[in-house]
This record gives C-alpha cells, sequence and structure tokens, in this order.
C-alpha cells in the first residue's frame, strides 16, 4: 500500500512538514509496513518555494533586494532542474514587511521583486514562475520593471521611482532598456483572482484598504492607475480588464503586459513544477487538507487542486482540516471524496489552536481508518446469499468501505467464512478487519483458541482490532491482560470493547493497560441518541473513537416510521440522497463516529457509501435535532 500525504500548512498552528510527519506517524501505526510519501504543498501563496524546492530536490538562493518601502533587505527563491526558478513576490514586496503603522499603498513598490527575477535572469534561469499573492503595493507593477530596465517618465521627461504615487504622474514609458533575458524567457504567474487592473473590482478599491488605504488615498490610486493603464494601451499593452490583472496591485498587467507572461492558477502550477502526477503513480490514497475549507476551496486551494489530480488517476482522496465551513460539500466535485476535522467536540478557538497537533495526530489516525464499513451480521448464513453478499461486500471495498466488522458469533463464525471468502485474492493491507469474541471465551483459557478460529475463517494473519463482544463473567483485567499479549503476538493491531456504557468505561480505565483500549462500538443511530448524555462525551474527553453499529437502525426495523419520517425526507430531497444516506452522515458528523451499516446487496452497500460525501448544515442538524431529541438525561445503553 502507498500512501501520499499533500496537505497546505495550517496557518499559524502547524506547517506542512508538521503534518506529514504526522500523517506518516499515523500510517506506520495502522498499516505497519506501507509505503509514504509526503510533499509539502503550497497554493502559489505563501510557502510555495519551500513547497517546489523541497520536492524537487532544489536550493535556495538568496538575493539582497530592496523592500516595499525601498529599504536594503535579503530575500530568497529557489532553483531546480538546472533552468528553473521559482519567486514569491512576497519576499521581497509582501505586506508583513511593511509595519502597520507604515502602511500606505502610495509609498510601497514592488522594485525588490523585479530584482529577484532579474537576479534570476542573469543566473541563467529562463524559466521562472512568480506567485504573486501577499503584497504590500499597489504601483501597477512598476516597480519590478523598473528594475528590468524599463522608464517610467513624467511630462517633463523626468524619471519615476515606480511607487504607487507615481501612477498618476506617468506619461511616456521607454522599454528600450528592458532586460534582453526577457526575450528568451519563459515567465509563469501564479494567480488565483480574475480582478481587472481598474474598476469597483479591480487593484485599488479590492485589495488597497488591507494595505493602508484611505478612501482619499484609494480615489487617487485609482485614478492614477486608469491614468497608467492609458499610457500602457499607447504602448501596444491593453491589459486593463484584464482578469488577473490587479493582482498583486496590479502587477499582473505588469508581468503580462511587459514580459507577457502567462497566468495561471497557482495549485496547478506548483503541481506542474513538482511533477505531481509522476508522484501519484502507484498511490492507493492520498490526504490533503487546509487550515479551513468551505466555499473558495473550490477557487484555487490545494485541496480542490489535488483532488481534481486524483479524480483523473482515479485515486481516492481524503481532506483532513482544521474547520469546515459554509460551502465545503462543493469539494465533492473536485475529487475529494471525505472531509474530515480535527476538532472532535465543542471547544472554543484559543483551546483548537494550542491543540493542533495533538487534534491533527488524533485525526490522522481516524482517516486511516474510514468513517464507513460494512457490517456483517446476519451474512453468511444462507448457501443460496453467498454470491449475492459477497458481492456487496466487494463492491463495498471498491467503493472505499474497506473496514469489514464481524464476530465469531455472527453465524457461529459463518460471516468470518464469507469474509474470507470474498478477500481471498486481495491485498490486506488495503483492508482493516474487525472480529469480537464472546464475554465466556474473553480470558487465558479461550481467548487465543478463539482469536486463531477467527483468523482461519478469514484466512489472514492478524486482526486490525480485537473487541470484547460485551461485558461478562471474566474480569477486565485477565481480558485486557491476553488482549495486550495477541498484540505481542502480532496476532491483532489493537483491541476495543463493544456494548460498554460510561460505567463499564470508567472501570476499564482503572485496569492496567484499559487506557489502550482503540474503541467502543456501541448501538447509535439519528432515533437511539441515549451515549450523547454521557458516555459519547466520555469518549470524546479520553480520545476514544465511536463505532456505531445498526447506524440504520436496521433499516427502520428498530424505529417504526423512521424512514416515513418527514424532517429526513426533506433533507434527503435537499441533497439529492436516500435516507439511508442521511442516517449514515448524521451517524459520522462528527468525524469521531465509524459507522458499520450491515448490506446484502450491492445497491444498497453503494448507496451506504455515498453517505460520506453529504455535510449536513447547521439547519439541518437543528431540524433532526427537533424531530430525534438528543437526551437531557441519563439514558442506560441500547443494546441489540
Amino acid at each position: 500500500m502507498k500512501l501520499l500525504f499533500a496537505s497546505d500548512s495550517f496557518k499559524g498552528t502547524l506547517s506542512s512538514q508538521q503534518i506529514i510527519r504526522l500523517l506518516k506517524a499515523s500510517a506506520e501505526k495502522i498499516f505497519p509496513g506501507c509505503e509514504t510519501v509526503g510533499v509539502p504543498i503550497a497554493d502559489g501563496g505563501e510557502g510555495t518555494v519551500e513547497a517546489v524546492i523541497t520536492v524537487t530536490g532544489g536550493k535556495y538562493r538568496q538575493v539582497k533586494v530592496h523592500g516595499p518601502l525601498m529599504e536594503e533587505t535579503t530575500a530568497s527563491y529557489g532553483v531546480f532542474h538546472g533552468d528553473r526558478a521559482v519567486i514569491e513576490m512576497a519576499a521581497a514586496s509582501g505586506l508583513p514587511m511593511v509595519p502597520v503603522e507604515k502602511r500606505n499603498p502610495l509609498e510601497t513598490t514592488t522594485y525588490g521583486t523585479g530584482e529577484l527575477i532579474r537576479d534570476a535572469l542573469e543566473q541563467g534561469y529562463r524559466k521562472i514562475a512568480v506567485a504573486i499573492g501577499g503584497s504590500a503595493t499597489n504601483d501597477g507593477g512598476m516597480g519590478a520593471m523598473r528594475a528590468l530596465g524599463v522608464r517610467f517618465l513624467d511630462q517633463e521627461g523626468r524619471t519615476l521611482e515606480g511607487r504607487g504615487r507615481d501612477l498618476e504622474k506617468v506619461d511616456k514609458i521607454d522599454v528600450s532598456g528592458l532586460h534582453p533575458a526577457v526575450s528568451e524567457a519563459e515567465i509563469t504567474v501564479m494567480c488565483d483572482v480574475n480582478n481587472p487592473l481598474t474598476g469597483p473590482d479591480g487593484a485599488t478599491y479590492t485589495f488597497g484598504k488591507q494595505k493602508g488605504g484611505t478612501q482619499d488615498i484609494l480615489d487617487r490610486l485609482e485614478a492614477g492607475m486608469k491614468q497608467y493603464a492609458g499610457v500602457m494601451r499607447r504602448n501596444g499593452m491593453d491589459v486593463e480588464q484584464m482578469a488577473g490583472a490587479g493582482a498583486a496591485g496590479g502587477l499582473g498587467a505588469a508581468l503580462c503586459g511587459y514580459l507577457h507572461a502567462n497566468l495561471k492558477s497557482g495549485i496547478e502550477t506548483v503541481l506542474d513544477l513538482m511533477d505531481f502526477d509522476s508522484l501519484l503513480e502507484g498511490t492507493d490514497l492520498v490526504v490533503t487538507g487546509e487550515g479551513r475549507m468551505d466555499w473558495q476551496s473550490a477557487f484555487g486551494k490545494v485541496p480542490s487542486g489535488v483532488g481534481l489530480r486524483c479524480r483523473a488517476k482515479g485515486i481516492p482522496a481524503v481532506a483532513i482540516v482544521g474547520g469546515i465551513g459554509d460551502g465545503a460539500e462543493k469539494m465533492y466535485d473536485f475529487g475529494v471524496e471525505s472531509i474530515m476535522s480535527t476538532i472532535n467536540g465543542a471547544m472554543d478557538l484559543e483551546e483548537a489552536l494550542s491543540r493542533a497537533e495533538e487534534l491533527y495526530a488524533e485525526a490522522a489516525d481516524r482517516t486511516q481508518v474510514p468513517a464507513l464499513g460494512q457490517g456483517t451480521w446476519f451474512l453468511g448464513e444462507q448457501k443460496a446469499d453467498e454470491l449475492r453478499e459477497q458481492e456487496a461486500l466487494t463492491a463495498g471495498i471498491s467503493a472505499g468501505m474497506t473496514l469489514i466488522d464481524t464476530a465469531e458469533m455472527y453465524g457461529s463464525g459463518k460471516a468470518e467464512l464469507l469474509i474470507g471468502k470474498t478477500i481471498r485474492e486481495m491485498d490486506r493491507s488495503d483492508l482493516f478487519l474487525v472480529s469480537k469474541v464472546y464475554p465466556h471465551n474473553a480470558g487465558r483459557k479461550n481467548i487465543f483458541k478463539s482469536c486463531m478460529a477467527s483468523l482461519e475463517r478469514m484466512g489472514t494473519d492478524y486482526l486490525d482490532l480485537y473487541l470484547l463482544h460485551w461485558r461478562g463473567g471474566i474480569p477486565l483485567e485477565e481480558t485486557v491482560a491476553c488482549m495486550e499479549q495477541l498484540k505481542k503476538e502480532g496476532k491483532i493491531r489493537r483491541w476495543g470493547v463493544s456494548n460498554f456504557d460510561t460505567e463499564d468505561m470508567e472501570e476499564l480505565w482503572s485496569v492496567p493497560g484499559g487506557k489502550n483500549c482503540a474503541v467502543n462500538q456501541v448501538l447509535y443511530h439519528v432515533a437511539s441518541r441515549g451515549i450523547e448524555y454521557d458516555l459519547l462525551p466520555w469518549l470524546r474527553r479520553h480520545q476514544i473513537p465511536l463505532m456505531a453499529y445498526c447506524p440504520l437502525a436496521q433499516g427502520g426495523d428498530l424505529r417504526r416510521g423512521l424512514y416515513e419520517s418527514s424532517v429526513l425526507k426533506k433533507v434527503a430531497k435537499a441533497h439529492r440522497a436516500s435516507i439511508s444516506q442521511i442516517l449514515l452522515a448524521f451517524a459520522i458528523r462528527d468525524g469521531s463516529t465509524i459507522a458499520i451499516p450491515r448490506s446484502g446487496k450491492k445497491e444498497h452497500t453503494l448507496d451506504n457509501a455515498g453517505a460520506d460525501r453529504i455535510v449536513l448544515s447547521q439547519e439541518e442538524l437543528e431540524w433532526i435535532d427537533q424531530e430525534f431529541p438528543a437526551p437531557s438525561h441519563k439514558v442506560y445503553l441500547n443494546i441489540v
């Protein structure tokens, strides 16, 4: 199994490299021996140079340049593959370089960015990519072009410096001194905005305020930008209304007009520079992400770019994000098949930020295990149904439901035999197999024999997870000791419990080794929410995932009229989904629950598989709460 980790950073909390480290640790824990590849990714903004040179084996080149206020400073750009360079204009002309009290787009210049481009040309680099996000400037790119030899003259023929205040003074443009190497260069501009140079959606009025512009300053700059655009037009550069011309205070217009650069999506350019498609070869799963995912994520952000590349190759991509906002479900149209938040319960922003690494590690573990698995209760019991049930299991696995839950109790081992026949020709490392031991077999006398019998029936050397099916007469201390011994022997990777209420979990926690419990599997569906009062909060506090059995209430048999609910029908219609999909989406809504619906029919299994693409809105969750309210008091565990 090959896993590729390609996530953006979580700004202010986790770097891409930290995220890669956490994902690799999780993968090695859950899939020992798997191949992992981690690459930092950026979308053309901050971190672009680092991402490209890390993957390509390039290096930094440091240059003395002038900053946004023409102060002397040092900036770096990346070089790789002999003739290629990648530049972040923010390294020389970025907003953070200007103290807040000095921010004024009349005074800032892109001159330093031009110096970086000039140095790259003089060093022999002829394929240059320039990321133009995060600027402090609104100079129409004059400063950068001046550094490359272009002269801007006023009516008296005096050379202008190339700051924002010079826009209104431009009368003539002399390109005769433009650096000769420009004609030999192929320049790509990483740009993900469509703003024109002028107008209400142009460079000045859209971005100028955040750069320190007051209304008077913005009005002056806009008039100057129109003057400048007219002079450019007289020089054969009609770029005023070009999409992207207004990026970086007009630097987009300058790069295209004077240097004949090509504007491209930042993320697409980054992925091309690092030859991302070749990294996908032989990959089974890609994990991507960003700090917050919402409707804007579809517009040139890392997950959308990565997701589309994965979809083109038929490779599943999942996203781990710091937060989920409105419209995040749009990402399902961009190749992302599942979205998981690192937030696993109620907490304020300060707590989420302070626990960023811990929360991400937990989410990484959950991501390696699909949110939707397949239950097998009642499967394998009828010979006549065997082929149909095998077909259903196979379809589910192909759809990403690679977690298969069973038990020695199910048909006295017949369900395990069915699984064994189904997976015989499959790659075992792609599967996550779960079985359960009878309570009366969960001691030293029988547990090892029971475990071996389950392994033999399924034709595997190990279980990914082994559960105590419910509380019995054997002391928990003895069961835990046996589970730990099975782990040491390599027969199981981890162990957990099933049908444990809050008091049971507290007792387990007091037993030596009890805190190694990996999961609690209990009955949970929209009409049986008793665990939400105390058990589920207890599990969240102790970072124990929940595995929900009967999440469809056994097709509604456990709650009369469930599938006739007007609320569920309304929500299903809004998502163009089935009632079953809404029920499953509800069960896994918090990102910390694994649902294991049972199905013996291919069409039902595939319908279930589509549930992890559904993100219920807050309003929809409120409707469901009104129809199926959470408990306001202790409700003892519901067991079937």
